[in-house]
């Protein structure tokens, strides 16, 4: 789970929101839980590492050090995580963007279920979360920290119909639209 933004222009941290009572990584740590995704890695920065770990005490928690040079530097804190635990990084591995949390229950068990590197799709535009396979984990702990993760990835996308899908939490209207998805449904869902 990535929550190393820095949440600039929501003047917030993200991972810390509250939401239906329980903080934005408590909720997206509980929905991944509940479809069997395990182990759970929160990246994130240094002054959030504890309260990420307070509301999401079953996951890991890894600090990128240097979050300001973007996404995949973040995935790469994560995959290492992994790695340590393993001995050797994930044959496979979910990306799942704390700001980017209306993803149904059933699509999460669609990208999970699937193989290779895989997105969900809804209005011709792809989402979260992304699933990636060795190819990818190999380029993206290859790749300078501030590539794109679209230089890296290309998913073959997995058509669904989450209203929510696109959902990016980054103003207090996008907070609206959140507690509009939580108040529709229990975060659980299918």
């Amino acid at each position: 789970m990535l929550a190393a933004g820095a949440s600039r222009r929501l003047g917030e941290d993200k991972a810390l929101l509250e939401v239906a009572g329980n903080p934005l990584v408590a909720l997206v740590a509980q929905r991944l839980s509940a479809a069997g995704c395990t182990p759970i890695v929160i990246v994130t920065r240094a002054e959030l590492a504890f309260a990420c770990l307070g509301a999401a005490p079953e996951c890991k928690v890894a600090i990128n050090k240097s979050p300001q040079e973007g996404r995949t530097g973040s995935i790469q804190v994560g995959l290492l995580a992994l790695g340590e635990d393993n001995g050797r990084l994930p044959k496979a591995v979910l990306i799942v963007p704390l700001d980017r949390p209306g993803w149904s229950m059933s699509t999460l068990e669609k990208v999970v279920n699937s193989e290779g590197c895989v997105c969900p799709e809804k209005d011709g535009r792809g989402g979260h979360p992304l699933r990636i396979s060795g190819t990818e984990v190999k380029a993206i702990m290859a790749a300078p920290s501030d590539t794109s993760l679209r230089q890296l990835t290309k998913p073959q996308r997995i058509l669904v119909e989450d209203e929510f899908l696109h959902l990016n939490i980054d103003t207090p209207e996008d907070m609206v639209e959140l507690e509009r998805w939580v108040s529709q449904s229990d975060g659980l869902s299918r």
